[in-house]
């Protein structure tokens, strides 16, 4: 893979530093507005969630006048969005935590809403999130999803019932979706992570051991992740689980900002990726976080042909993330050294699932014909399904990823 102008211009914008700013201003001043793809970056950064982030790093350059003016509108408008989703999610996860914590419920703020409410980024929006998580211990879950529903709170649309027998252990971490009345989207989790490689939780134990404390600008507190739990767990949910690859650029912006403000955190992280035997993937993105913010063009190119660091960069850019996260799937689903009977469940309840779940996808058999839904439900699977996941690149790629993670 050899880094386009989008890719370079991207890479850019993650960290907002003064290296990556002259990197942007170089890049803009050597080719000009004419010979970028202007449409092709603002979809690009759409769909890594960066937009916000690229707004910022280029307002602080000096060839700004090289930007069209319709670009930076729809980058303008764009951040607004954002900011304004920022402001209800943290004001939203703040009253939360509140109410839960005076129901004897402790809980905490996971990923993006736990950046928003410590006010990691310098500007509303900068770090954009499209749902709450909220950790609570697993023996107070459900009381927890009881109060959110008294105060409103309603499940997603979905086949919430039947759906848990056919996905993989690391794709439960926390309830069906809440949404609430105001419209943002809740998820109660029980843990933070399952690492399917090593069978190890992140769990409320652990998380809740090591909680910080953090004052809010009204005076009140909320208990917050340490700096090395909230990465070690964005880490995971976009380079080591695979389900989330398009918000990879994001993380790097989030351990950036991570360590500016808890330098110190760098090797407590080390030492608990080590724990949990993720080692060289955390190593591998912390050292780019830092190439990001701090070094020049050609040493990002260097690192392209890197082995470990061009494979990261390719997760990180990949406009088809979708294919990598499916692809990934159909590894954890065939991987049979590792609960073999549980694996073989799954994949049968993907084919011979439930009457509950066939009327939902299908309606009510007439005249009691459900030997016919049964038949169609496999023929469905195939019509649906994704046959680009099986494209020697994905593959690759994955394999790559998965004997990393189980070296470390």
């Amino acid at each position: 893979m050899a880094l386009t102008i989008t890719d370079q211009i991207l890479l850019g914008a993650v960290p907002g530093s003064q290296a990556s700013r002259a990197r942007l201003n170089d890049l803009l001043l050597a080719n000009q507005s004419d010979k970028i793809d202007w449409e092709k970056l603002f979809q690009r950064a759409g769909h890594h969630q960066i937009t916000p982030l690229l707004r910022y790093g280029l307002a602080g350059i000096g060839s700004s006048a090289h930007i069209p003016a319709w670009f930076r509108d729809k980058l303008d408008e764009d951040g607004r969005l954002w900011a304004a989703r920022h402001l209800a999610n943290a004001g939203e996860t703040i009253k939360l935590v509140d109410r839960l914590q005076s129901a004897g419920i402790r809980a905490l703020p996971l990923k993006g809403a736990a950046l928003m409410v410590a006010g990691y980024y310098p500007e509303a929006g900068l770090r954009t999130a499209t749902d709450i998580d909220l950790l609570v211990a697993p023996s107070r879950i459900e009381d927890a999803r009881i109060l959110l529903t008294d105060l409103g709170y309603q499940s997603l649309p979905g086949r919430r019932d039947v759906r848990p027998r056919q996905r993989l252990e690391n794709e439960q971490n926390h309830l069906w979706p809440l949404r609430s009345p105001g419209g943002s989207i809740i998820e109660l989790h029980h843990r933070a992570f399952h690492l399917a490689a090593h069978e190890r939780d992140l769990d409320f134990q652990t998380i809740s051991a090591d909680a910080v404390i953090h004052k809010l600008d009204s005076g009140h507190t909320i208990e917050l992740p340490s700096p090395h739990d909230l990465a070690l767990h964005l880490i995971h949910h976009t380079l080591i689980d695979l389900q989330s690859t398009h918000l990879a650029l994001r993380t790097m912006a989030d351990l950036q900002t991570i360590l500016l403000r808890h330098p110190e955190s760098r090797d407590v992280l080390l030492q608990r990726a080590d724990d949990f035997g993720v080692t060289t993937i955390v190593e591998t993105a912390l050292d780019l976080t830092g190439l990001l913010a701090n070094g020049s063009t050609l040493e990002l190119i260097d690192a392209e042909k890197h082995a470990i660091y061009g494979l990261m960069l390719g997760v990180m850019l990949d406009s088809e993330s979708d294919v990598l996260a499916e692809t990934a799937r159909l590894f954890e689903y065939f991987d049979l050294s590792r609960h073999p009977l549980r694996k073989i469940g799954n994949l049968g309840a993907l084919i011979f699932t439930t009457g509950a779940h066939l009327d939902q996808l299908y309606g009510k058999p007439k005249f009691g014909l459900r030997l016919l839904q049964y038949l169609h439900r496999p023929l469905d699977l195939i019509r649906r399904f994704h046959w680009r996941i099986f494209r020697p690149s994905s593959l690759l790629r994955v394999c790559k990823l998965r004997n990393i993670v189980r070296r470390s």
